[in-house]
């Protein structure tokens, strides 16, 4: 635990680096963060940089999305859409609420930071609860600028966690009434000591929790599908279902769940896909795929290739969930406040011997850098090490490459830096921490130390294996592209997942967790239109290990299956939750394979005529009878699979609204249904007096002499449907 001193020290430098003044003359630049703004001095770091990392010990704000800050840099360039809430340009991202473009953006999120300040040193928390910041972000600051002489915000900032410290504290009582409760009752004691205190309380109503918790997990099977008719909410009802089952509940508010479902898939802990008819076992568990010899850690490419076994998605969120399945709470690392290296031990296809001799003797080891021992303090600086390095390639030694690995492995390398060892360029197989300095290993005859073969490998770093992995995981889990080819080189962290990367720390020391002291995470993979692609040709012989008594771990009935193509031995993890959805519009439930039906739990989800966002009125129009009445036509005329779900008119604000809604979805989707038999679709509207289709008599041919059969050419209006013509819907 940090020091009450280390706190309070820590707050004066930040009021050092940001006084009031510095934050009214904050630039977008400095607000912002990025990889190249954490290089230097504390002071030259960007302000959301301080808040939420410099300083983490007085009181978190970690995690969750960048747009906590209003506007941030965006560390990935790829084309962005924006929507009704969020904005991007090239370079950043922001809630479109602030303005129209980043200057206008920052102007606004400053003002309001602004603001925050003056409210808390006025006293006015009740003027914070309005900040258009983020909470967490409104209350950190608050915390920092307030009188710390005489404090009245305690440094606890998610709403959930502060409600979390205090029994009588509702989830309805406003954030700036949660402090003056908790200051009420501090009775004189250090802030600080205090925190800890509270933090105390919370983890004791932590542990009450779990139990409830584990309950509403546990109600959810381990395969589920959502089916019914389209439009009923199934894919979002699938969001909502993983979200519970990761967390143990959700937030009501649209917009947090699905925050809070995007972050839990940028973890890794929620995987979507849809299925498709083109879909096969080799997308979907593992199949060959041609890799070159350059794909090796540190094999040049000779232009050929060969075929190797990759994960599929299913297979990768299985190995996530088996070996990341566990949190640690005894593992505590700031990822951020150190350096994370790729490292290569050896050659993954001819060494194998290197990376087994590394984890018995707990360091990393590289061959380059010849038969000399590097430990005097001046080889720190590079140019010292050039110059000795040309010197052993005069005295005959091999010294035409590797030195700028060596570099980075003797120079810049530190006590307390990440590795993450590869396997080849597209996988990794452990992650480490530097717990020693640069050490020289003598060339050995007696063949005991493992090293040895080849006589290469005398320069080593004792390490502390964070994570071992039983199977190689594919690296793009926590960096976005591939590995490079080099031995050692350092990670742009603008490109790592540190969420999924903490995970896999936090699952604790391989071999060495402690149950009691884990928690076990749940994992959950969404399979849209589950039933669009042939199951058997998906899943293959994996079927029978989706049941839950067959799962890893599971008891006596648990099964594992040997691969086809990478030979490994497979088994499905328990923490692994599959949520299918299926439109039975699409394909009958009866028409799907029998071996998926058994393994999986069935919920319907049906047109609902009740939700608010039905059960209104819009210029007159009833939603829910209008809707209700069509479905009824439907299921008397064909069957009730085939009714509209209720999604299609959540939106609907004006009669506009609902002609849209029907001119370019409903009616088409009718047409679909009953085959282009415009008589049908009429029959469902009600449409007696041709409001919504307009009806054409055809003009038969003379030469047919078939003027006796009556045809009609039918077209949706274009004009603006009446308003009657929706109330006959239903009222008659």
């Amino acid at each position: 635990m940090v020091s009450k001193a280390n706190r309070y020290e820590l707050w004066d430098e930040f009021l050092e680096a940001w006084p009031v003044e510095a934050v009214e003359t904050l630039t977008l630049t400095q607000y912002t963060s990025s990889a190249d703004d954490r290089l230097g001095d504390n002071p030259e770091y960007p302000f959301t940089y301080w808040l939420e990392s410099i300083t983490n010990d007085l009181g978190s704000i970690w995690g969750g999305s960048a747009f906590k800050f209003g506007i941030f840099k965006r560390a990935k360039k790829e084309e962005k859409t924006a929507d009704k809430s969020r904005s991007y340009s090239d370079d950043y991202g922001w809630y479109a609420k602030f303005g129209d473009d980043p200057e206008t953006a920052f102007k606004n999120v400053k003002s309001a930071i602004l603001e925050i300040i003056k409210n808390v040193k006025n006293g006015r928390l009740d003027l914070i609860d309005k900040s258009p910041i983020g909470d967490v972000v409104s209350w950190k600051v608050a915390f920092l600028y307030q009188d710390r002489n005489k404090p009245i915000v305690v440094p606890i900032y998610a709403a959930r966690s502060i409600r979390d410290t205090h029994p009588n504290i509702k989830p309805s009582t406003p954030l700036s009434r949660c402090h003056e409760i908790l200051i009420g009752e501090r009775n004189g004691v250090d802030i600080f000591d205090y925190y800890d205190q509270l933090l105390q309380h919370s983890e004791a109503h932590d542990e009450d929790s779990k139990e409830q918790l584990k309950i509403t997990i546990n109600s959810y099977p381990k395969n589920l599908i959502l089916y019914g008719p389209p439009g009923t909410g199934k894919t979002w009802t699938s969001s909502e279902i993983a979200v519970k089952i990761c967390d143990g509940q959700a937030p009501v508010d649209r917009g947090a769940l699905m925050d809070r479902y995007r972050d839990l898939v940028k973890s890794g802990r929620i995987a979507f896909t849809t299925f498709h008819q083109s879909m096969g076992y080799e997308e979907f568990v593992e199949g060959l795929r041609p890799v070159t010899d350059g794909d090796t850690d540190e094999g040049a490419s000779s232009g050929g290739f060969r075929l190797v076994a990759r994960n599929g998605l299913f297979r990768n969120i299985c190995a996530l969930a088996k070996q990341s399945g566990t949190h640690n709470s005894k593992i505590d690392i700031n990822l951020d406040k150190h350096a994370i290296f790729k490292m290569s031990l050896g050659n993954a296809k001819t060494e194998p011997h290197i990376y087994a001799a590394s984890l018995k003797k707990d360091c990393i080891t590289l061959g380059y850098g010849g038969q000399f021992d590097w430990s005097d303090p001046k080889f720190n600086k590079y140019d010292k090490v050039k110059a000795q390095w040309d010197s052993l390639g005069v005295n005959g030694q091999d010294m035409t490459s590797g030195i700028r690995e060596f570099r980075k492995f003797r120079c810049d390398m530190s006590i307390g830096d990440i590795v993450i060892v590869s396997d080849g360029n597209s996988a990794f197989r452990a992650i480490g921490q530097i717990i020693g300095n640069y050490e020289y290993a003598e060339p050995s005859d007696d063949g005991e130390d493992p090293f040895d073969e080849g006589n290469y490998y005398h320069h080593r770093r004792k390490v502390k294996w964070l994570k071992i992995l039983e199977e190689s995981l594919p690296v793009e889990n926590i960096k976005s592209g591939k590995f490079t080819q080099s031995s050692c080189y350092r990670l742009d962290k603008l490109q790592i997942n540190f969420d999924v990367l903490e995970r896999l720390i936090s699952a604790g020391e391989t071999g060495k967790s402690n149950l009691a002291n884990n928690e076990v995470q749940n994992y959950v993979l969404i399979i849209d239109e589950i039933n669009r692609a042939n199951i058997s040709k998906v899943f293959g012989e994996l079927i029978t290990l989706l049941e839950p008594d067959k799962r890893i771990g599971s008891g006596p009935n648990a099964l594992q299956v040997t691969l086809p193509y990478s030979r490994d031995k497979f088994g499905v993890p328990q923490n692994l939750y599959i949520v299918g959805t299926m439109n039975t519009a699409d394909r009958s439930i009866a028409l799907l394979d029998t071996a998926l039906r058994r393994r999986f739990s069935f919920k319907e989800m049906m047109p609902r005529y009740d939700i608010p966002p039905i059960d209104r009125k819009v210029e007159g129009i009833h939603l829910g009878k209008f809707l209700k009445a069509i479905n009824a036509r439907i299921e008397w005329m064909f069957d009730r699979d085939h009714q509209i779900g209720h999604s299609f008119l959540t939106s609907v604000q004006t009669q506009d609204d609902l002609d849209q809604v029907m001119r370019d979805k409903i009616i088409p989707l009718l047409t679909e249904y009953f085959y282009e038999d415009w008589e049908k679709v009429c029959v469902a509207l009600n449409d007696k007096g041709n409001q919504f289709i307009k009806k054409k008599k055809l003009i038969a041919p003379t030469m047919q002499g078939s003027e006796e059969e009556e045809r009609f050419r039918y077209k949706v209006k274009v004009k603006p449907f009446p308003l009657e013509a929706y109330k006959t819907v239903y009222q008659s």
